[in-house]
């Protein structure tokens, strides 16, 4: 598993010898580590997205973080004008995109919330593609986005919990959420979104 936790990590958190479940451990922690990059809106690994987002709002929120760089901005209604990178048309604020206002520039970045313009309307207007993603262990990704081990803590303890309850593939997410109980949102929440995935984002 090239995932946040190995099949010998899982295993070890169990206490669980021999290969016999093996296949099911493997099932259940990736059905598990789906459901807290869902649920976080973030992503184990580094990965090159795209977004389609609708316009009308100040923001353009991306489906999962850290954002590690915006790979470039399209209006699809205007499939030829590209904004690769752009600082004079956006800035980056965390997890989303804020548009510049027209002839501001410097001092706009104290008040951004403010005077931030709003982007063109339209549903899926907005291509956004964009590399992001924490850093596994042992994958030669760069290490600037490091792995919080509490996201570690909380993908083994709740694929546990799902393992001694004869938990199955493909759980349902309420079942995830329902397994997980205060003590591991307390653990995700540090790592949660402000905003929930954008509506409209696709992968």
């Amino acid at each position: 598993m090239n995932q946040a936790v190995s099949l010998d990590e899982v295993k070890a958190y169990l206490r669980i010898g021999g290969s016999a479940t093996d296949s099911i451990i493997r099932a259940l922690a990736a059905d598990c580590e789906e459901w807290v990059q869902r649920f976080c809106g973030v992503q184990f690994g580094e990965t090159r997205r795209t977004d389609l987002l609708d316009g009308g709002g100040k923001n353009l929120w991306l489906a999962r973080g850290p954002l590690r760089q915006v790979v470039s901005v399209v209006d699809r209604e205007q499939p030829d004008a590209a904004v690769v990178a752009d600082v004079d048309y956006f800035v980056v604020v965390g997890d989303r995109l804020l548009k510049r206002p027209g002839g501001m520039y410097g001092a706009w970045r104290s008040r951004l919330d403010q005077v931030a313009e709003r982007w063109a309307s339209g549903p899926e207007r907005w291509q956004v593609t964009y590399d992001c993603g924490y850093a596994l262990p042992d994958t030669g990704e760069a290490t600037c986005y490091p792995l919080p081990a509490g996201l570690k803590v909380a993908v083994l303890e709740l694929t546990r919990r799902a393992f001694d309850r004869g938990g199955r593939e493909g759980e349902p997410r309420v079942v995830w959420q329902a397994l997980a109980g205060t003590d591991i949102l307390q653990l995700l929440a540090p790592y949660m979104r402000l905003e929930p995935d954008p509506k409209g984002a696709r992968t």
